[in-house]
């Protein structure tokens, strides 16, 4: 079992200097950003759906983009805005990644100097979660918040029974 800080190397260690090469939202106000080289998805539909990179970040809720003296924006902001400030972002490597707290809040840091910050505003912990995908668009596994630590994951066709990496 690997402790935080050794999960949240390995995966600073995987996204360091990968590029963000699209952005898209979800339901409600998740963001996704994707990392690295894309391949296109399908949704359960069959229609497409958005395309992937090889490293993904979703914050499920509540969320800011900063620069060093301000808000840039924020997921309560227009869509016109958020779609300006991420498409501005595009092509832009990650410089760092690093979690605070409790309550184990993520900040992706860009080497232009922007961040992207997850905050909850609501009771329960952050919904945030980092995904290695590898060359489709499955997650292969991904790290989150869950019980107050940082739990690694991966698919039940990928793993044994209990051999999920929970920190401690």
């Amino acid at each position: 079992m690997l402790a935080g800080a050794e999960l949240l190397d390995r995966y600073r260690g995987l996204l360091k200097g990968q590029s963000l090469s699209a952005h898209w939202f979800g339901y409600g106000t998740a963001l996704f950003l994707e990392l690295g080289s894309l391949v296109p998805s399908t949704r359960r539909d069959g229609s497409p759906g958005s395309p992937r990179g090889a490293y993904g970040v979703m914050i499920q809720f509540d969320w800011r983009i900063e620069a060093d003296q301000a808000v840039l924006v924020g997921s309560a902001d227009e869509q016109a805005l958020k779609t300006s400030v991420l498409t501005d972002l595009t092509g832009e490597r990650i410089h760092d990644l690093s979690v605070y707290g409790p309550p184990h809040e993520l900040v992706v840091h860009f080497a232009g100097g922007r961040r992207v910050r997850s905050f909850m505003t609501a009771a329960g912990e952050p919904e945030w979660t980092i995904f290695v995908r590898g060359g489709d668009a499955d997650a292969e596994c991904w790290l989150s918040v869950e019980d107050g630590r940082l739990v690694e994951r991966f698919p039940p066709s990928a793993s044994a029974p209990g051999s999920d990496n929970r920190s401690d």
